[in-house]
């Protein structure tokens, strides 16, 4: 819709056709008709023009009237749909173009609505919009009407949010900071938030009605003029805004951009924000600034310094290639000044001055509020009041040894011996089952007592498991003092600092150890430290037919023989593949056999052998099998995977 409404960017006195039943002019594929059949209480019947409804119908009829205005397209004349635009840079000029257009559409047999129709008219409604000739785009009051006839009480399930905040996306190109208004309704989108309405739902509910009655008027973008981009970025929330001066020396807004962030981008630094903002309305405005000479306006003068820096990071670098695409001159505005950009990323009643605004960007928010929803107090024994009381026993006994003291505070046998089962038997952890935060602290006081490890403090014995056998504390906790992203992964010496200073059970420096070596995420981003690995042993390049075979295996439906599996064998070097019936059940000395039988005679022993991914058949990766023949097969499996390949 941008692209119909950009071409027409001067038109001094448009005129629009509407045409009449516009997809009931095309003819239905005879072979196509039954597709459309529908029944009645008189029978059946189908289509024999193209009906309303169908999937591909707008595609097919946008090509057919792309087709009879080819030559008139982006010149005099754009066509979306049923809606056909006429435009003209010289009135005299206009009405020629107009009986060109009107006798194409009357050569394909298209009627246009003279009710609907507009000739020769300052203002014209099109595609939504309201263009006024030598002047701009506008919001139809229309649209406005419908903004308006919503009341709050209507945002009753997700349907009707969604519902209004599409209605209000149709005019975002004209409001302010339509992206950070909306932002309390569209999290109530999510499927994992409650949904409840709120003060702050109603505030961002008023306030983007109060923007569609708001909304400005755009100046069309005329390349010859003087451009600039002013572009802000507050906590959640991007913008921008493109102004162009006009001829009498005003400067009016041509479009105005703003988006919400992801969860990544709001954790940026407030350089990185606001350099998002400038990509994200670069990227917005890509067609019009391209080879355009402009400035960008922001209020973090480190940007204006930004060409010159030295040293960047690999986000900065991606971004400095995407920037080196325009003529840029970055300026710097205090924020004071910079009023339009910074309405688009905040609300300015979150954030009253200019100090709030400054302080807002240098805190940082360490554990979100949603992760805090139990009490957070100290792990002292005098804050034994929320400990159940029968666990909590302040004075143990001197004299206990401390592995037996630490073993005692285990709940049931079974619990001590999943402290002493091996690596590969040890159980795993559901991550949508897990505690998290104070909550799983809070869950580890319910099932422990509070213990004197001596000259280390009072820590918190933490068994393997909780008492009903539904959570793995131990590997919880580990998981929660690794993985969250204030941590960003951290190693094995700073876990195990962490969690020594609070809790304790046997072996925790070893499980520690054995969790973050295992971390997919760590292994695959982080670089190795532990030793240099071998060469690569690459399989060699075949030089004959049948001198490396890759065997392989699939299962078939069952044939009136019993074979319900088939075994494939490819040659390497010339691709040729030979395939033997098989079952489910076969070994490999069943298969050696039957390759003795039947493929042998024509193909031979590959001198190399067969290369295998199948599973326990052939287990393990190597093995030699001996046929009735006294001959030998040898079974290779390729190298198992790794999260750094």
């Amino acid at each position: 819709m941008n692209d119909h409404l950009k071409v027409a960017s001067r038109p001094l006195r448009p005129s629009k056709i509407d045409v009449i039943q516009a997809f009931h002019r095309l003819r239905m594929d005879p072979d196509s008709e039954y597709l459309t059949a529908f029944r009645t209480r008189f029978g059946t019947f189908r289509w024999k023009v193209l009906p309303f409804g169908l999937k591909v119908g707008p595609a097919w009829f946008q090509q057919f009237i792309n087709a009879q205005l080819h030559d008139l397209l982006d010149r005099c004349a754009s066509a979306y749909a049923d809606d056909v635009l006429i435009y003209s840079d010289k009135e005299e000029d206009h009405w020629k173009d107009c009986q060109e257009v009107i006798w194409r559409l009357h050569q394909a047999n298209l009627q246009g609505d003279i009710k609907k129709s507009r000739f020769n008219v300052t203002k014209v409604d099109y595609l939504g919009v309201l263009l006024e000739a030598g002047v701009g785009l506008s919001v139809d009051p229309r649209k406005v009407r419908s903004i308006q006839d919503w009341k709050f009480e209507d945002l009753r399930d997700r349907t009707a949010i969604r519902s209004f905040v599409g209605l209000c996306n149709f005019i975002r190109v004209f409001c302010y900071h339509a992206s950070g208004v909306a932002e309390p309704l569209n999290r109530l989108l999510k499927k994992d938030v409650a949904f409840v309405m709120g003060p702050e739902q109603r505030e961002a509910f008023d306030q983007l009605k109060r923007l569609a009655i708001e909304a400005p008027v755009l100046a069309f973008f005329r390349p010859e003029l003087p451009t600039r981009l002013e572009t802000d970025a507050s906590r959640n929330a991007t913008a921008g805004v493109l102004w162009q001066e006009q001829p009498d020396q005003t400067w009016k807004p041509v479009g105005f951009f703003s988006k919400t962030m992801t969860p990544a981008e709001r954790a940026y630094p407030i350089q990185d924000r606001e350099l998002l903002a400038v990509v994200q309305s670069l990227e917005h405005f890509y067609p019009e600034l391209l080879g355009q000479k402009f400035d960008v306006i922001t209020d973090h003068e480190a940007l204006v310094h930004f060409s010159t820096k030295r040293l960047l990071s690999v986000r900065q670098i991606r971004w400095s290639d995407f920037l080196a695409q325009f003529d840029i001159r970055f300026l710097y505005r205090p924020g004071r000044l910079n009023v339009v950009a910074d309405a688009l990323s905040r609300k300015t009643a979150e954030l009253p001055t200019v100090k709030a605004r400054e302080a807002e960007e240098r805190t940082v928010t360490l554990i979100p509020p949603e992760r805090l929803g139990f009490a957070t107090d100290s792990l002292d024994p005098t804050a034994a009041g929320n400990l159940p009381p029968q666990n909590f026993s302040p004075e143990p006994k001197p004299t206990r040894p401390l592995v037996l003291r630490a073993t005692s505070a285990l709940q049931t046998p079974e619990d001590r011996g999943i402290q002493q089962t091996p690596d590969q038997d040890r159980p795993e952890l559901d991550p949508n089952s897990v505690p998290k935060g104070a909550e799983l602290v809070s869950l580890i006081r319910q099932e422990n007592l509070l213990q004197d490890l001596g000259t280390h403090g009072t820590h918190l014995i933490v068994p393997a498991q909780t008492s009903d056998k539904q959570t793995f504390l131990q590997t919880a906790l580990i998981r929660e003092a690794h993985e969250p992203q204030i941590f960003a992964h951290a190693g094995q010496n700073k876990v195990i600092k962490l969690l020594q200073r609070d809790f304790y059970w046997p072996r925790m420096k070893e499980d520690i150890r054995r969790y973050i070596r295992n971390c997919h995420d760590c292994r695959r981003n982080k670089t190795p430290r532990d030793k240099t690995p071998g060469l690569l042993h690459p399989l060699p390049v075949p030089t004959s037919v049948w001198e490396h075979v890759e065997c392989d295996g699939k299962d078939m439906p069952k044939d009136r023989y019993g074979y319900d599996y088939v075994w494939t064998f490819v040659c390497k070097l010339s691709r040729i593949i030979a395939t033997l019936p098989g079952k489910k059940n076969d070994t490999a000395e069943v298969l050696a056999s039957r390759y003795f039988r039947y493929l042998y005679r024509f193909f031979g022993m590959p001198s190399y052998g067969f290369l295998t991914t199948l599973d326990s058949l052939f287990l393990p990766s190597s093995q030699r099998l001996t046929g009735s023949r006294e001959r030998s097969i040898v079974m290779e499996a390729p190298t198992p995977s790794d999260p750094r390949v």
